[in-house]
């Protein structure tokens, strides 16, 4: 496991004409070797996630979390360093996570908003990813639109932030490898861990 931090000057914005998440997903994404067939690209992860930082100011910064080494595009910055397997055992970590909040009924799938069913739907859907919330909040909700194959969509994201216990060593290594949630592709669902000495 790889993390690596992509640093997108002001220049190269407009060169790669990044406008919204999913212009930056491609950008993301054209960093690795392509590893899955077409038929894998439907039902298994891709082993890369990514968050967009908040201290670009006219830079884009990222936090790019990858199974696989990096093969970087001329013009960007990188940094990257291996995980080490023993940075997942420690007793407890302090978190963060933008996340996808979502419920559906029939074929219809609708973005949570309200604050508290969103940490009830975090408690739902990590309660068997080898770790136990000791406490977690919104600190923010925000909405974007973004265009994808010529079609709009809009995109909720809900910023969570807490601290976690861990309880099983390989599901919960797993659960920050893979991501948790939807719109992984958009910049949704990297647990980012820090311990807590």
């Amino acid at each position: 496991m790889f993390l690596h931090k992509i640093i997108i000057p002001e220049s190269m914005i407009r060169k790669l004409n990044i406008h919204d998440e999913y212009s930056l997903h491609k950008v993301v994404y054209s960093q690795f070797p392509i590893t899955r067939t077409t038929e894998q690209m439907l039902n298994t992860p891709s082993g890369i996630q990514w968050k967009e930082l908040q201290d670009g100011f006219r830079n884009k910064n990222l936090l790019v979390l990858s199974d696989r080494e990096i093969v970087p595009t001329e013009g960007l910055i990188i940094q990257s360093k291996a995980v080490p397997d023993k940075y997942f055992s420690r007793p407890q970590y302090k978190f963060e996570i933008t996340a996808n909040p979502t419920t559906q009924k029939g074929n219809k799938r609708t973005a949570i908003t309200n604050k508290n069913e969103i940490i009830e739907w975090f408690k739902r859907i990590t309660s068997d990813l080898g770790f136990s919330l000791v406490n977690v909040q919104v600190d923010l909700v925000s909405t974007s639109k973004l265009k994808k194959k010529n079609t709009l969509i809009k995109l909720v994201k809900s910023y969570l932030s807490g601290v976690l216990s861990f309880t099983d060593h390989e599901k919960f290594k797993n659960a920050v490898s893979k991501g948790i949630g939807r719109s992984r592709t958009l910049g949704c669902g990297l647990l980012q861990i820090t311990p807590i000495a």
